[in-house]
């Protein structure tokens, strides 16, 4: 969020007021029934005249990217097949510590923010046989990170352990179960998985550990059935003290430890272009720690109650440098990488290294190493996030002071590779002018984030802002000139421009201000504002200087519900599906709407197989609208066109229903009739110049 503080979020929010991405307040109220017409008479078909010889550029695939940033379930219970939670027992939150142990009413609190029970078992794990095992998490021997679970069996033939349950297996399907355990004498150790009452045993296994070091303990066991509420139990035999450093349990197809029938759905999408790992999450973020084994790599610890709040705000680093990379590879995404500019300018220099260097020297001959010789090539390179806002605590810096730091990290990894495009982070209210005025001939790109803040059903405002949806229109348009004018301003005179890259841009998600109350929607007014901005895009994009635009953010948070074994498209995901027959074709020239009609078009021609691809929408809540395309000296022999549409706008967890679209035609022009909330993708294949033309 660039133009308003979070604290002024608050406070708005509360009183039931939004706020415009250009800073102005907003009434929380809903669309009018007659739409724009004024009238609730019915409004005559609009038409758009299409002249394929006039084409203006390739809209770029950039502009339809994403992020994925290490928040809330976007890689828990979101693209990470990992099934346990804190696996790596994580003592104490040292960030988020909202009262004692001594305090009885929040013993629930305590343990879903991080903080050991009682008994000295870490959150999210019960104890068994606590009669005769003690209990602790143990910060003086730890496999990853800081602590390790402890339990001391001080009974002889009793068995003392830790367990965890609501795991959700699924019938016919094969697990992989991994521990790293060790044991001060030698001790007998089982590992099962049952039923909650505990007397179904689905797999069991006995093994006896010593050697006072640590040992990974694997298995795997195919679910003869299903059960949503499993429970996985590891425990040891007495006398004797035994640890436990981590903890794994994942369907046996994952890929790197990702889900594929999310990452399914992102291809479905389509991302050209992903940014990781952040965003706020980068300033706790330390790549080397990456390169472990994955149960070796340490938690970290997130300084942001919102960021992590489903983790006890840890992260457990299920994805590393390489793992996200490969995940590019699978999705033909262009990597975008995010540096942390709190830490050592050398780790930076050591990432780039790393990505692009030769295999033969240095962290590139690390890289090819660990079996990937090819250099990545990654191209996008972010010095920070939201540098400008005092919540990114050490990594905040007024906008001159930015400018140096920006410059200096340009510098140096130019050294290194001089082909990456280097990207600055930005702000208006005067900070991009100040920052591109330091540092704006080091930098390929300006970054601009953009989050249009309305009230939603479950937030504290509790009123459903139907009019969301055409803002881009209005709003979005004019942040994007706002951040394009202060980079020209700060430019030298006859100096290189920056380009400019909406890095990020949603509407303001109010799980923020509650994550633990109030989770994340993406319903048809979502959908619709997603629309109308990729529209924008598409149409104005060259004209605003627009160079690439990355969604926040896909997994959980906008375009992809993930359930335990399931994963489905929301309305904005259908939308990214929907339009991703624009990417790389030439945009056919329509008028910039001046205001938020309720009828919005963009058009594109696929050269490649002479393919003019059509998007219309239509903004208004209760009305159908009609439209009427017509294609100047141009025919072609079929159209076929899809149409989503609102089935209750009002349900912020509503998708649309997608069907076929009539489309009658009339020689050179086509009509459609759009119902209310509703987007339109006509596709005409087979495009040619027709005979009286000539």
């Amino acid at each position: 969020m660039s133009d308003v503080s979070r604290r002024e979020l608050l406070q708005l929010a509360g009183a039931g007021i939004g706020v415009l991405a250009d800073g102005s307040l907003m009434a929380a109220v809903s669309q009018t029934s007659d739409g724009h017409s004024g009238s609730g008479k019915p409004v005559g078909p609009q038409v758009f005249k299409l002249d394929l010889a006039r084409t203006a550029g390739e809209i770029s695939p950039l502009l339809f990217g994403h992020n994925l940033e290490h928040t809330r379930r976007a890689v828990w219970q979101g693209l990470s097949a990992q099934m346990l939670a804190n696996r790596k027992f994580a003592g104490t939150s040292i960030t988020d510590r909202r009262a004692t142990t001594a305090d009885q009413g929040f013993i629930g609190l305590l343990r879903s923010q991080g903080e050991p029970g009682l008994d000295g078992v870490a959150a999210h794990w019960y104890g068994i046989g606590d009669s005769w095992t003690n209990f602790y998490v143990d910060d003086e021997i730890a496999f990853a990170g800081r602590t390790a679970q402890r339990l001391d069996v001080i009974e002889k033939g009793r068995w003392g352990g830790v367990g965890q349950e609501g795991l959700d297996l699924l019938a016919e399907t094969r697990y992989e179960v991994r521990l790293t355990l060790r044991t001060h004498f030698g001790m007998k150790a089982r590992l099962r998985l049952c039923d909650s009452t505990g007397r179904e045993t689905y797999f069991q296994q006995d093994t006896f550990w010593s050697a006072n070091e640590w040992h990974v303990w694997a298995a795997d066991f195919t679910a003869k059935r299903g059960d949503p509420r499993a429970k996985l139990e590891v425990t040891f035999e007495g006398l004797g003290s035994a640890w436990l450093g981590a903890a794994s349990l994942l369907p046996a197809d994952h890929f790197r430890g990702l889900r594929q029938d999310v990452i399914g759905a992102l291809k479905e999408m389509s991302v050209p272009v992903l940014r990781w790992p952040g965003g706020n999450f980068t300033r706790n973020w330390k790549w080397k720690e990456g390169l472990l084994p994955l149960d070796r790599r340490p938690p970290v610890t997130s300084k942001d109650h919102e960021t992590l709040p489903f983790t006890d705000n840890y992260d457990f680093q299920e994805i590393g440098i390489d793992d996200f990379l490969a995940l590019c590879e699978t999705l033909g995404a262009q990597p975008s990488l995010t540096l942390n500019i709190t830490d050592e300018l050398q780790n930076a220099c050591d990432l780039l290294e790393y990505c692009n260097g030769p295999a033969d020297a240095g962290w590139g001959k690390m890289r090819a190493e660990r079996g990937h010789p090819t250099p990545y090539a990654v191209r996008f390179w972010s010095v920070g996030n939201e540098n400008f806002g005092p919540w990114m605590g050490p990594a905040y810096f007024p906008p001159e002071e930015y400018g140096k730091q920006a410059a200096r990290f340009a510098v140096a990894l130019r050294k290194i590779d001089p082909s990456i495009e280097i990207v600055g982070c930005g702000n208006t209210e005067g900070y991009s002018e100040k920052m591109v005025a330091v540092a704006g001939k080091e930098l390929n790109l300006v970054s601009a984030h953009d989050y249009y803040v309305r009230p939603d059903s479950e937030s504290l405002a509790g009123v459903i802002d139907l009019d969301g949806g055409r803002k881009p229109t209005l709003t979005l348009r004019k942040s994007i000139e706002r951040h394009r004018a202060e980079i020209d301003k700060g430019s030298a005179a006859g100096a290189r421009k920056p380009r400019l890259s909406l890095d990020e841009w949603n509407i303001w998600p109010w799980w923020w201000i509650r994550p633990l109350e109030h989770e994340w929607h993406s319903g048809p007014v979502r959908g619709m504002y997603v629309a109308s901005a990729l529209n924008l895009f598409c149409r104005e994009g060259q004209t605003l200087g627009l160079h690439s635009a990355m969604f926040f953010q896909p997994v959980n948070e906008g375009c992809i519900e993930v359930r335990p074994h399931s994963v489905r498209l929301t309305a904005a995901g259908q939308v990214f599906r929907l339009f991703r027959a624009h990417h790389q074709n030439l945009l056919i020239e329509t008028p910039r709407p001046t205001t938020d009609e309720d009828l919005d078009i963009c058009a594109s021609l696929d050269p490649r197989r002479m393919r003019l691809v059509v998007t219309v929408l239509n903004r208004n809540v209760t009305q159908d609208r009609a439209a009427q395309v017509s294609l100047a000296g141009a025919m072609s022999e079929a159209v076929e066109a899809r149409l989503l549409s609102a089935v209750d706008i009002r349900d912020p967890d509503s998708e649309f229903e997608e069907r076929e679209l009539e489309v009658e035609r009339k020689g050179a022009v086509l009509s459609l009739r759009l119902p209310p909330y509703s987007i339109a993708r006509v596709e005409l294949s087979a495009v040619r110049e027709s005979r009286s033309a000539r």
